[in-house]
This record gives C-alpha cells, sequence and structure tokens, in this order.
C-alpha cells in the first residue's frame, strides 16, 4: 500500500539493523556492491550525500518533488519507497562511479554500527515519536551544534577530491531557486529541504580548504540557505532557532567576503527582527553594522538595511532620522541594477513594492497620513496580488492612519476587513504585529467601545492558531 507522496507505508513493527551493500571488486576490477535489500528514506538520503547531489537536483533526477525527497530523508526507516523508485535507485547505484560508491558502502556501514550500539536497538523497543514543531526544533538544534561547533573546512593536505568552480555554481544555482521558490513555499516543507542541502554542503565544505575560492563560494550560497532557513523559522513562530540560524547565516557569508551577501543576510534578519519582537536597539545595531560593510554601494542588501534601519527609528520616535534613512533609501532604490529593481519573483530582488512599504510603515508610524495614505495606494498597486499577507500589511497601516486620524471606526472596519480576507493559518506573526498597532493607536476612551472589543477578541483568537500552519507570507 503506498501513500500519495511516492511511500509505501510503513509497518508498526520495528526495524531490526539496517540495510547494507557489501563492498567487492566487480569482474572488471571496479568497486562493486551487493543490492541494497530494502530502500528506506536513510539509505535515498545516503545516495543522494554520496553523489553529492541537492536535494532539488536528485529529486528532478528520479522525476519526484523536492518535498517527497525531503519528507523520505525526515522520515528515515520509516519511509518506504516504492518499487520503481526503488529499482531506479539500484540502477544509480549500479552505474555510480567509484568514489559514490565507496561513499555510499561507508555511510551504509556507519548506519548499521550507529543501529548496531544504539540502545534499545533490535529489542522491539517503539521510538519516540515527536510532533512536528518538536521535531522541527531539534533537527535545528542539531544543524546548530554540528555548524557551531564542528570546523567546517579542511586543511589544504586533507582536501578530497571536487569539481571546482562547476560545483560552487552549482550551488549558486541551488540557494537561487531557493530564492524564487521561498515566497510560495509551505514553510515546514521548505525548511526539511533546506536542513537536508545544509548537511550536503557542510560535507563538500569539509573537504575543501578553508581559504580556497571554492570555499568561499560555497559559504555564500550556505549563508544564503541558512538565512532563508532563519526566515522560515521566522514565520513558523520559531523565534529562538532562527537566531541560530541567523548567526550562522552571518558566518558563513562574513567567511565568503561576499559584500552583498553579508548586507543581504543582515539586511532581512534586521527587518524580520522588528516583527520578532527583538530588542530596537539590537535590531538598530544589526543595521548599522550591515550597512558599515561597504559604504554606498547599491544592492538589495542595502536597501533592505536601510529601510529596515528606518521602520526602527520610527518605532523608537526618531523621526527625522526615520524620514533622513528613509530618503536614503528610496536614492539606493533609484541606483539599484534593472534585474534587482524588477525581480518581484525571487526573495532577493528589492522591487517598488519593497521601498513602498518601508514608506507606508514609517509615515503610518510617525502619523504622517497623507505621505502615508500616498505610499499605501502605490504599494497596493505594485504588490502581486498572490502577497497576501504583505497586502494585509498594507491595509492595516491604512487602518491605524485612519485611527490616528480620529475616524476610529472606519479605522476598525478597515482592520477586521484587512484580516477577515485571510484564512485563518494565515494571520501569522507578521500580520499580528501590525494589527496590534492599530489596537495601541484606539485612544483610552474609545477602547470600551463594542467594535474596538470586538477587534481585541478577534486578535486573541487569531494569536492562538498562528502556529497552526507553514503557509508562505
Amino acid at each position: 500500500m503506498t501513500s500519495i507522496d511516492g511511500t509505501d507505508i510503513a509497518s508498526k513493527s520495528p526495524r531490526r539493523g539496517r540495510a547494507t551493500a557489501t563492498p567487492r571488486l566487480g569482474a572488471d576490477g571496479s568497486f562493486a556492491l551487493d543490492p541494497v535489500p530494502k530502500w528506506t528514506g536513510l539509505e535515498a538520503g545516503a545516495l543522494r550525500r554520496a553523489q553529492r547531489l541537492s536535494i532539488r537536483a536528485y529529486a528532478e533526477h528520479l522525476g519526484v518533488s523536492p518535498s517527497v525527497v525531503a519528507n523520505w530523508e525526515r522520515r528515515g526507516s520509516a519511509a518506504r519507497l516504492r518499487t520503481e523508485t526503488q529499482q531506479l535507485l539500484d540502477t544509480n547505484v549500479s552505474r555510480a562511479a567509484d568514489d559514490v560508491r565507496r561513499r555510499f558502502a561507508a555511510a551504509l556501514a556507519e548506519m548499521k554500527t550507529g543501529a548496531d550500539a544504539a540502545p534499545g536497538s533490535g529489542t522491539g523497543c517503539a521510538p519516540t515519536v515527536l510532533d512536528g514543531d518538536a521535531l522541527l526544533r531539534r533537527d535545528i538544534l542539531k544543524m546548530v551544534a554540528t555548524y557551531m561547533v564542528a570546523r567546517p573546512f579542511s586543511s589544504a593536505a586533507d582536501r578530497g577530491p571536487g569539481r571546482g568552480p562547476l560545483q560552487v555554481e552549482e550551488w549558486r544555482e541551488t540557494a537561487d531557486e531557493y530564492g524564487r521558490s521561498y515566497l510560495q513555499a509551505d514553510r515546514h516543507e521548505l525548511t526539511a529541504e533546506l536542513r537536508a542541502d545544509l548537511d550536503l554542503i557542510h560535507e563538500v565544505l569539509a573537504a575543501l580548504p578553508d581559504e580556497s575560492v571554492e570555499a568561499r563560494g560555497l559559504s555564500a550560497a550556505a549563508g544564503r540557505l541558512f538565512a532563508l532557513t532563519a526566515m522560515a523559522c521566522t514565520d513558523l513562530g520559531c523565534a529562538r532557532e532562527a537566531r541560530h540560524m541567523w548567526r550562522l547565516a552571518r558566518r558563513f557569508t562574513d567567511h565568503a567576503g561576499d559584500k552583498a551577501a553579508r548586507q543581504w543576510v543582515r539586511g532581512h534578519e534586521c527587518t524580520t527582527g522588528i516583527y520578532q519582537g527583538r530588542p530596537l536597539s539590537t535590531v538598530l545595531e544589526l543595521a548599522e553594522k550591515g550597512l558599515a560593510i561597504d559604504g554606498d554601494w547599491p544592492c538589495a542588501g542595502r536597501a533592505e538595511l536601510l529601510g529596515g534601519k528606518a521602520e526602527c527609528l520610527a518605532l523608537q520616535g526618531r523621526t527625522a532620522e526615520a524620514i533622513s534613512t528613509l530618503h536614503e533609501a528610496e536614492r539606493t532604490f533609484e541606483m539599484l541594477p534593472s534585474r534587482v529593481a524588477t525581480d518581484v519573483e525571487s526573495i532577493y530582488g528589492w522591487p517598488a513594492h519593497r521601498l513602498c512599504h518601508a514608506k507606508s510603515f514609517v509615515y503610518s508610524t510617525t502619523g504622517q497620513t497623507a505621505k502615508a495614505y500616498a505610499a499605501q495606494d502605490d504599494a497596493l498597486s505594485v504588490y502581486p496580488r498572490a502577497r497576501l499577507i504583505s497586502r494585509a500589511q498594507i491595509e492595516l497601516h491604512r487602518a491605524e492612519c485612519l485611527i490616528r486620524d480620529g475616524d476610529i471606526g472606519d479605522g476598525i472596519r478597515q482592520a477586521v476587513t484587512a484580516l477577515g480576507v485571510l484564512p485563518g493559518g494565515r494571520r501569522r506573526r507578521f500580520v499580528l504585529e501590525v494589527a496590534a498597532k492599530v489596537s495601541e493607536a484606539i485612544p483610552d476612551k474609545e477602547r470600551r467601545r463594542p467594535d474596538a472589543l470586538d477587534f481585541r477578541d478577534q486578535l486573541a483568537a487569531s494569536g492562538k492558531q498562528e502556529l497552526s500552519s507553514g503557509v508562505p507570507v
């Protein structure tokens, strides 16, 4: 019996040991392996890593979606692959180069050793079952332990065979693909895919001297993947885990020496930090350090840093500085390369709606409602229709402005409507933080009116649903 994701439904009986592929020399002197008796997610993941393929490249080769491959590896021995998929994997092994087969055999042997040594192995003891959020946090903390403690690069003497610039380009393309799919990707699936690819890139980096051109290129790609993981964790309500990922993103892009990547990482850490409730002084310090990386060079990261800094200053009540920084963001936008300023499909671009959003935020927060209304009209005219949450934020900015202008009833109705068009699972932190500002803008003497109380109840109910799904921003 098979499930819709391409796996057989696992039996409830515990798995005793692991599949092994005994190495031997073939008739032609090549490194040969006995067939894998039964493929599960563990063996499929080991083969992917042995082949040095990203989740997406491996999925394309097998003719399945990346989320299916990520799900196999996440479920491990509980994932039973379809017969035709197992046959394809058998063929992959038989046609693989000797170095791939050796790595695969070593991985299987290591898995068997770990299974035999594990407490309760083969005794029929039931494994510990974790729910989705607990499993996510466990996996992220394992990543943190691996990358923060282990040295990800080798000495020159330890360097193994690699594919040089070609391999770097493949990982750059992988990071670009994640950037293009990020805006619409399910956050749970995305996090699983990113974790699997980051595990592999760690193995690749371990075979490279830390000062090599290849290591620096791969570090830039890894840094971007860590940043995307941090943003996905933020969407899923895992603030502490997100901060760990941001530290790793900074570490790897700093090692790469890629100024654009360094600023892009810090820019998005700054803007997401505002919605995470991080201290504004910390967020502002992040922005200042990011802007100090490379003067006035126009890039998406610098624009993001300036927008985030302006929003932070507005929240601190430093209106003049916020407006000055916002104008600097406008000048940077005007100098951006066309490919960056017109890129609405990827998280790596900084198109017009990003600037309009920052203007709407700053002018609404500082009480300059006439300018805020104009910025909101501009933002809604350029935001893609599919960006429901971002558009809802703009509508909530407008609600705040209406209340500041004394139109309390209209402002509350505007806010209720903005939240109402979103399914419950999409009322995420990025929306609720803005909605809370609307509620705070209601004057004290008006807080007991029925519509204000109803709006507060709606916010409370939405907050309870915040972690219920992994839908995209």
